[in-house]
């Protein structure tokens, strides 16, 4: 069942995507749909240095964004 849930999902997500690139023009190609990600993290502990999010882009080989 969870399965199916997050195939729907995932149809949902790709149908916005290509919906919005219709209507601002984007010549990029469609993303490829993947399984959303997750972790856990003990809040309490937590001193915002965000370690976590670098750690995270890095294991899933995303880009890294720009410090604000």
């Amino acid at each position: 069942m969870a399965i199916e849930a997050t195939k729907r999902a995932n149809m949902r997500r790709a149908s916005l995507r290509s919906i919005v690139s219709l209507l601002i023009g984007s010549k990029e190609p469609p993303m490829a749909s993947q399984a959303a990600m997750g972790f856990f993290t003990d809040t309490s502990i937590c001193i915002g240095c965000k370690a976590c999010e670098i750690a995270c882009k890095q294991w899933n080989q995303l880009p890294a964004s720009e410090p604000l």
